[in-house]
């Protein structure tokens, strides 16, 4: 029989930030100032799992609760490109780029989400251990 806990330390949720780096680029005497723009936000669940468990292999004989620390983090990152000037003054590999473009940002709820998931395969595997 197991008894498991999960022990929430910290929660850090990071503000959106948005990164961009602008550069020119010229073809044929054709010129464009391309923008390369990333996306990022993430959340990060720190705290320990604790578990009692008799018949676990990792236990200390005298006690059988053990507590396992954890870090589980849920991140989003998108890249994409914008142009200004002549599209024919692009390289190819920047060409390739225009192809992306923002997307809406993960709420707080839904990355919390995602990190609750990360900790219960965790936990999991633990168990399996």
């Amino acid at each position: 029989m197991y008894s498991v806990d999960a022990v929430v330390d910290e929660v850090k949720i990071s503000p959106v930030r948005l990164d961009e780096v602008t550069f020119n680029e010229t073809n044929n005497g054709k010129t464009v100032d391309v923008t390369d723009h990333t996306q990022n936000k993430s959340v990060t669940v720190k705290g320990h799992i604790v578990m009692d468990c008799a018949s676990c292999s990792i236990r200390n004989e005298n006690d059988p609760m053990y507590s396992i620390p954890f870090e589980v983090t849920s991140t989003f990152k998108n890249d994409y490109t914008t142009i200004k000037g002549d599209r024919e003054a692009c390289s190819a590999e920047t060409l390739s780029r225009l192809n992306s473009h923002p997307v809406p940002v993960p709420t707080d709820e839904s990355m919390l989400m995602d990190a609750a998931r990360k900790l219960n395969d965790l936990i999991a595997a633990e168990l399996k251990k």
